[in-house]
């Protein structure tokens, strides 16, 4: 249902005249992948910017099988509990996002993306510490501040990276690189979470983001 409204809603998108980019000849294997590294090569700002949020992309979806894991497994927690977790996360999060919306026309992006993305970065490290179930929700409540505003920045960061006239080519590239860390990270995760248990992988999941937030540090100054 989401699909056919979203279906409805773009129909009605009016894009202004655009300047098809000429075909390249498709050539062998070799000469297409040649192809795409100069691309590449000539916008190293993008290939910053993705490589970026690859890293902190995998530590985001490192987490997302620990969480219940952890809930369970470790904290005992009930069915009731586990609910109320997921609840508080989820509405602080619808609200969130009108918040940082106008934080970021204020303060600018950066600003947004360096307090979101450290302060949950030091979510799972904080939680593999956590024994306690009402700190638990807290945390989860205030999670869901800040990954809200991250939906927005890193969003604005790849628009903000590429030539326009190659939109559709870049953004699948992006694309690309966030369904791979999407899939592999989780399988990853439990692997690791069977062999050193679930809250050193956690440990682990939140080291992968500060290092996703160092590269913000270092490269997202434009």
């Amino acid at each position: 249902m989401g699909g056919l409204l979203s279906l409805a809603f773009s129909s009605r998108i009016e894009l202004p005249p655009q300047n098809p980019h000429p075909r390249a000849p498709m050539g062998t294997l070799g000469a297409r992948w040649r192809g795409w590294m100069e691309l590449m090569h000539t916008h190293r700002k993008f290939v910053r910017t993705v490589g970026s949020q690859f890293i902190y992309r995998f530590g985001l979806a490192f987490a997302i099988p620990l969480f219940p894991l952890y809930y369970v497994r470790v904290l005992n927690a009930s069915d009731q509990a586990i609910g109320f977790i997921a609840t508080v996360n989820g509405g602080v999060l619808l609200v969130a996002y009108f918040l940082w919306a106008r934080v970021t026309k204020k303060r600018g992006v950066r600003f947004a993306l360096l307090v979101t993305t450290l302060t949950i970065a030091f979510y799972p490290l904080v939680l593999a510490f956590t024994r306690e179930i009402p700190f638990v929700i807290v945390l989860a409540g205030v999670a869901g501040i800040f990954a809200a505003g991250i939906d927005l920045v890193l969003f604005d960061m790849v628009v903000a990276s590429y030539p326009q006239e190659r939109a559709a080519t870049f953004v699948g590239v992006q694309q690309t690189t966030v369904y791979i860390a999407t899939f592999i990270a989780p399988l990853v995760a439990t692997t690791l979470a069977t062999n050193i248990g679930i809250p050193a992988a956690l440990i682990v999941a939140g080291l992968i983001r500060l290092a996703g937030f160092g590269m913000f540090v270092l490269f997202g100054r434009a």
